[in-house]
């Protein structure tokens, strides 16, 4: 869903601008990812920019301790997609390959609200069971 939403056609295009100041809380139960855009004070102070998650996975390339988690677990931004539309984008430091002898980053999207097709009720992705949040 990533490159349906933020890479289709001629990609999202933000605007530059500086360095973001994010904010981290950690998630130590299962909730509903709206209610993570209430809590941290609506989708204005939910919302971040892609710019602002790849400076972050830039700055830890290779998987280097910083303010992302780099054992495998999510890294939870909201962001909003090419129609506008506000995406829950989860990034993870993850080794692949045959021989687990790869690593890097992932970044996955989902929905934030329901109703949201295609996906049907149940899903399973709208809400989060542990990581770190990030807003402003």
């Amino acid at each position: 869903m990533f490159t349906r939403w933020f890479l289709a056609g001629d990609g999202k295009v933000e605007r530059s601008g500086g360095r973001s100041i994010l904010y981290r809380r950690d998630l130590t139960s299962s909730v509903m990812l709206s209610d993570i855009v209430a809590k941290v004070g609506g989708k204005a102070r939910a919302e971040v920019s892609l710019h602002d998650i790849f400076t972050l996975m830039n700055e830890q390339g290779s998987g280097n301790p910083g303010v992302l988690r780099t054992d495998g677990g999510l890294n939870a931004f909201f962001v909003r997609d090419q129609q506008g539309k506000l995406r829950n984008v989860n990034v993870s430091w993850t080794s692949y390959g045959q021989l687990g002898n790869q690593e890097g980053w992932n970044v996955s999207a989902g929905p934030v609200y329901y109703p949201d097709p295609p996906f049907p009720f149940g899903y399973g992705l709208y809400q989060l069971t542990a990581g770190w949040v990030f807003s402003h």
